[in-house]
């Protein structure tokens, strides 16, 4: 099967780009603000000039290559959908790329160089003219022989849609659109499984949401949860690049932990063994940016950490991007089924994810803060263990006594409510800082003595 993609809008997030950098340039600049939030191109979001949206892709293209990453998912996916036998075209029409002169040169080879850069496989390459890009777009799918479109855009989509079928990505700007023969997909998974489905002509296996799951009796529940990991284990996962970043994760944390042992010398109150845990989930209360070094004291000898969206434009960011990190945007549904999604590959494929279901850093006084359903959701799921975790916040590096509790292993039923899994595991970790706080008693009455 001949499969075209395009590139920017579907490979790339162009529209949080834009919108984050065209606001600060067009305030500065021209004193302009947004206009269109669900515009499509900088000329519809602020409403500008052509030589005003020109000046801007020269001043920023290169930010543009620099700083933006595909999409998750986006190399597993075309990597699978080519090792399966099919074709993989990239069809684009980003500005410049058909002229014949210099600069046209220089963005061609710009988009084939990132493209290489972040593993993204194609056979072909085909470049389209911006102007006519919907007619011009289609006439390639059609010379091309090609058989599905992944494309954003929806002028392009409803002309290619006329003769195949085209999935479209979801973005601010074709929310709302809907036409025959367009199948709307949100992420990466879902463009595999959508091509899947499309390829057989038959739907396997169907996500349900929680109100179909209540109604199935105990043993359809445990079946249907046997063949969602079926499903889930399917879906592109890149088994290479997953072990370069267990192997930096490893690197890393021997370095980090030297250093953090030397200054802190966290006090273990438990005797489990973390290392020999492989596809487990290991959950903690969260109180200091430093938790997931003092956990890795206890033991723990590599992880994926689930970690927020904005550490990427920290300095730090890149460390985190080193060693594997899944981020998550959690005012975005969309990002945070695709975190779902990797930590459930993740486990599933043998390797530990750490996760803090408080969902941020405890600031108050409170024992513990609500607890989100994502780590008991992600270990019904896999029907991997989760390793309770509780720490103190004592990070003083004169005087101080940092502690550490490791609790046993938690399995969360098919027919259990994440309500029902939700408790037991805040009840677990709270018991495990009820013993560091004991300990802290019985220490301070050693010293008062």
């Amino acid at each position: 099967m001949n499969i075209a993609f395009d590139v920017d809008g579907v490979f790339t997030d162009i529209e949080k780009f834009q919108l984050q950098v065209g606001s600060k340039f067009f305030a500065k600049k021209y004193n302009q603000q947004i206009v269109d939030e669900s515009g499509y191109g900088i000329k519809e979001v602020f409403n500008c000039t052509d030589n005003q949206e020109i000046e801007f892709w020269i001043k920023n293209t290169l930010k543009y290559l620099k700083t933006v990453k595909p999409r998750v998912g986006t190399s597993a996916t075309l990597k699978k959908l080519h090792e399966e036998g099919n074709k993989i075209f990239i069809i684009s029409s980003r500005a410049m790329t058909t002229e014949t002169n210099l600069f046209g040169i220089i963005m061609r080879s710009l988009i084939r160089k990132w493209l290489k850069d972040n593993k993204i496989y194609y056979d072909e390459m085909i470049f389209c003219s911006v102007k006519n890009s919907s007619i011009d777009k289609m006439t390639a799918c059609k010379e091309n022989n090609i058989d599905i479109v992944v494309e954003d855009k929806k002028e392009n989509i409803s002309e290619i849609s006329k003769i195949i079928p085209t999935l479209c990505f979801s973005t601010k700007n074709n929310e709302l659109y809907e036409e025959n023969n367009v199948y709307r997909v949100n992420n990466f998974d879902e463009v595999y499984t959508k091509i899947k489905q499309l390829q057989t002509k038959e739907n396997k296996f169907q996500l349900l949401n929680s109100n179909q799951k209540s109604k199935l009796d105990k043993e359809s529940l445990i079946n249907y949860y046997e063949k969602m990991r079926e499903y889930y284990l399917n879906l592109p996962y890149d088994e290479k690049t997953a072990e370069t970043n267990k192997k930096n994760c490893l690197k890393v944390l021997n370095i980090l932990r030297f250093i953090f042992n030397r200054v802190y010398n966290p006090i273990n109150l438990s005797n489990n063994k973390l290392t020999d845990y492989h596809g487990v989930i290991f959950a903690s209360n969260h109180l200091h940016a430093f938790d997931p070094l003092a956990l890795i004291n206890a033991g723990i000898t590599d992880f994926r950490l689930l970690a927020k969206e904005e550490l990427q434009e920290q300095k730090i960011g890149k460390l985190f991007e080193y060693i594997g990190s899944i981020f998550v945007d959690n005012t975005s549904l969309y990002s945070k089924q695709i975190s779902k999604n990797e930590l459930i590959k993740t486990v599933l494929h043998g390797n530990n994810v750490m996760m803090f279901p408080e969902g941020t850093r405890n600031k108050t006084e409170e024992f513990l803060l609500d607890f989100k359903y994502g780590t008991v959701s992600i270990a019904q799921v896999t029907g991997a263990p989760i390793i309770p975790c509780a720490l103190n916040k004592d990070y003083r590096i004169i005087g101080g006594k940092l502690i550490v509790n490791i609790g046993n292993p938690i399995f969360i039923k098919p027919e259990e409510s994440l309500e029902d899994a939700n408790e037991k595991l805040k009840n677990e970790i709270t018991e495990l800082l009820l013993e560091i706080k004991q300990y802290e008693k019985e220490n301070q009455k050693t010293k008062v003595k």
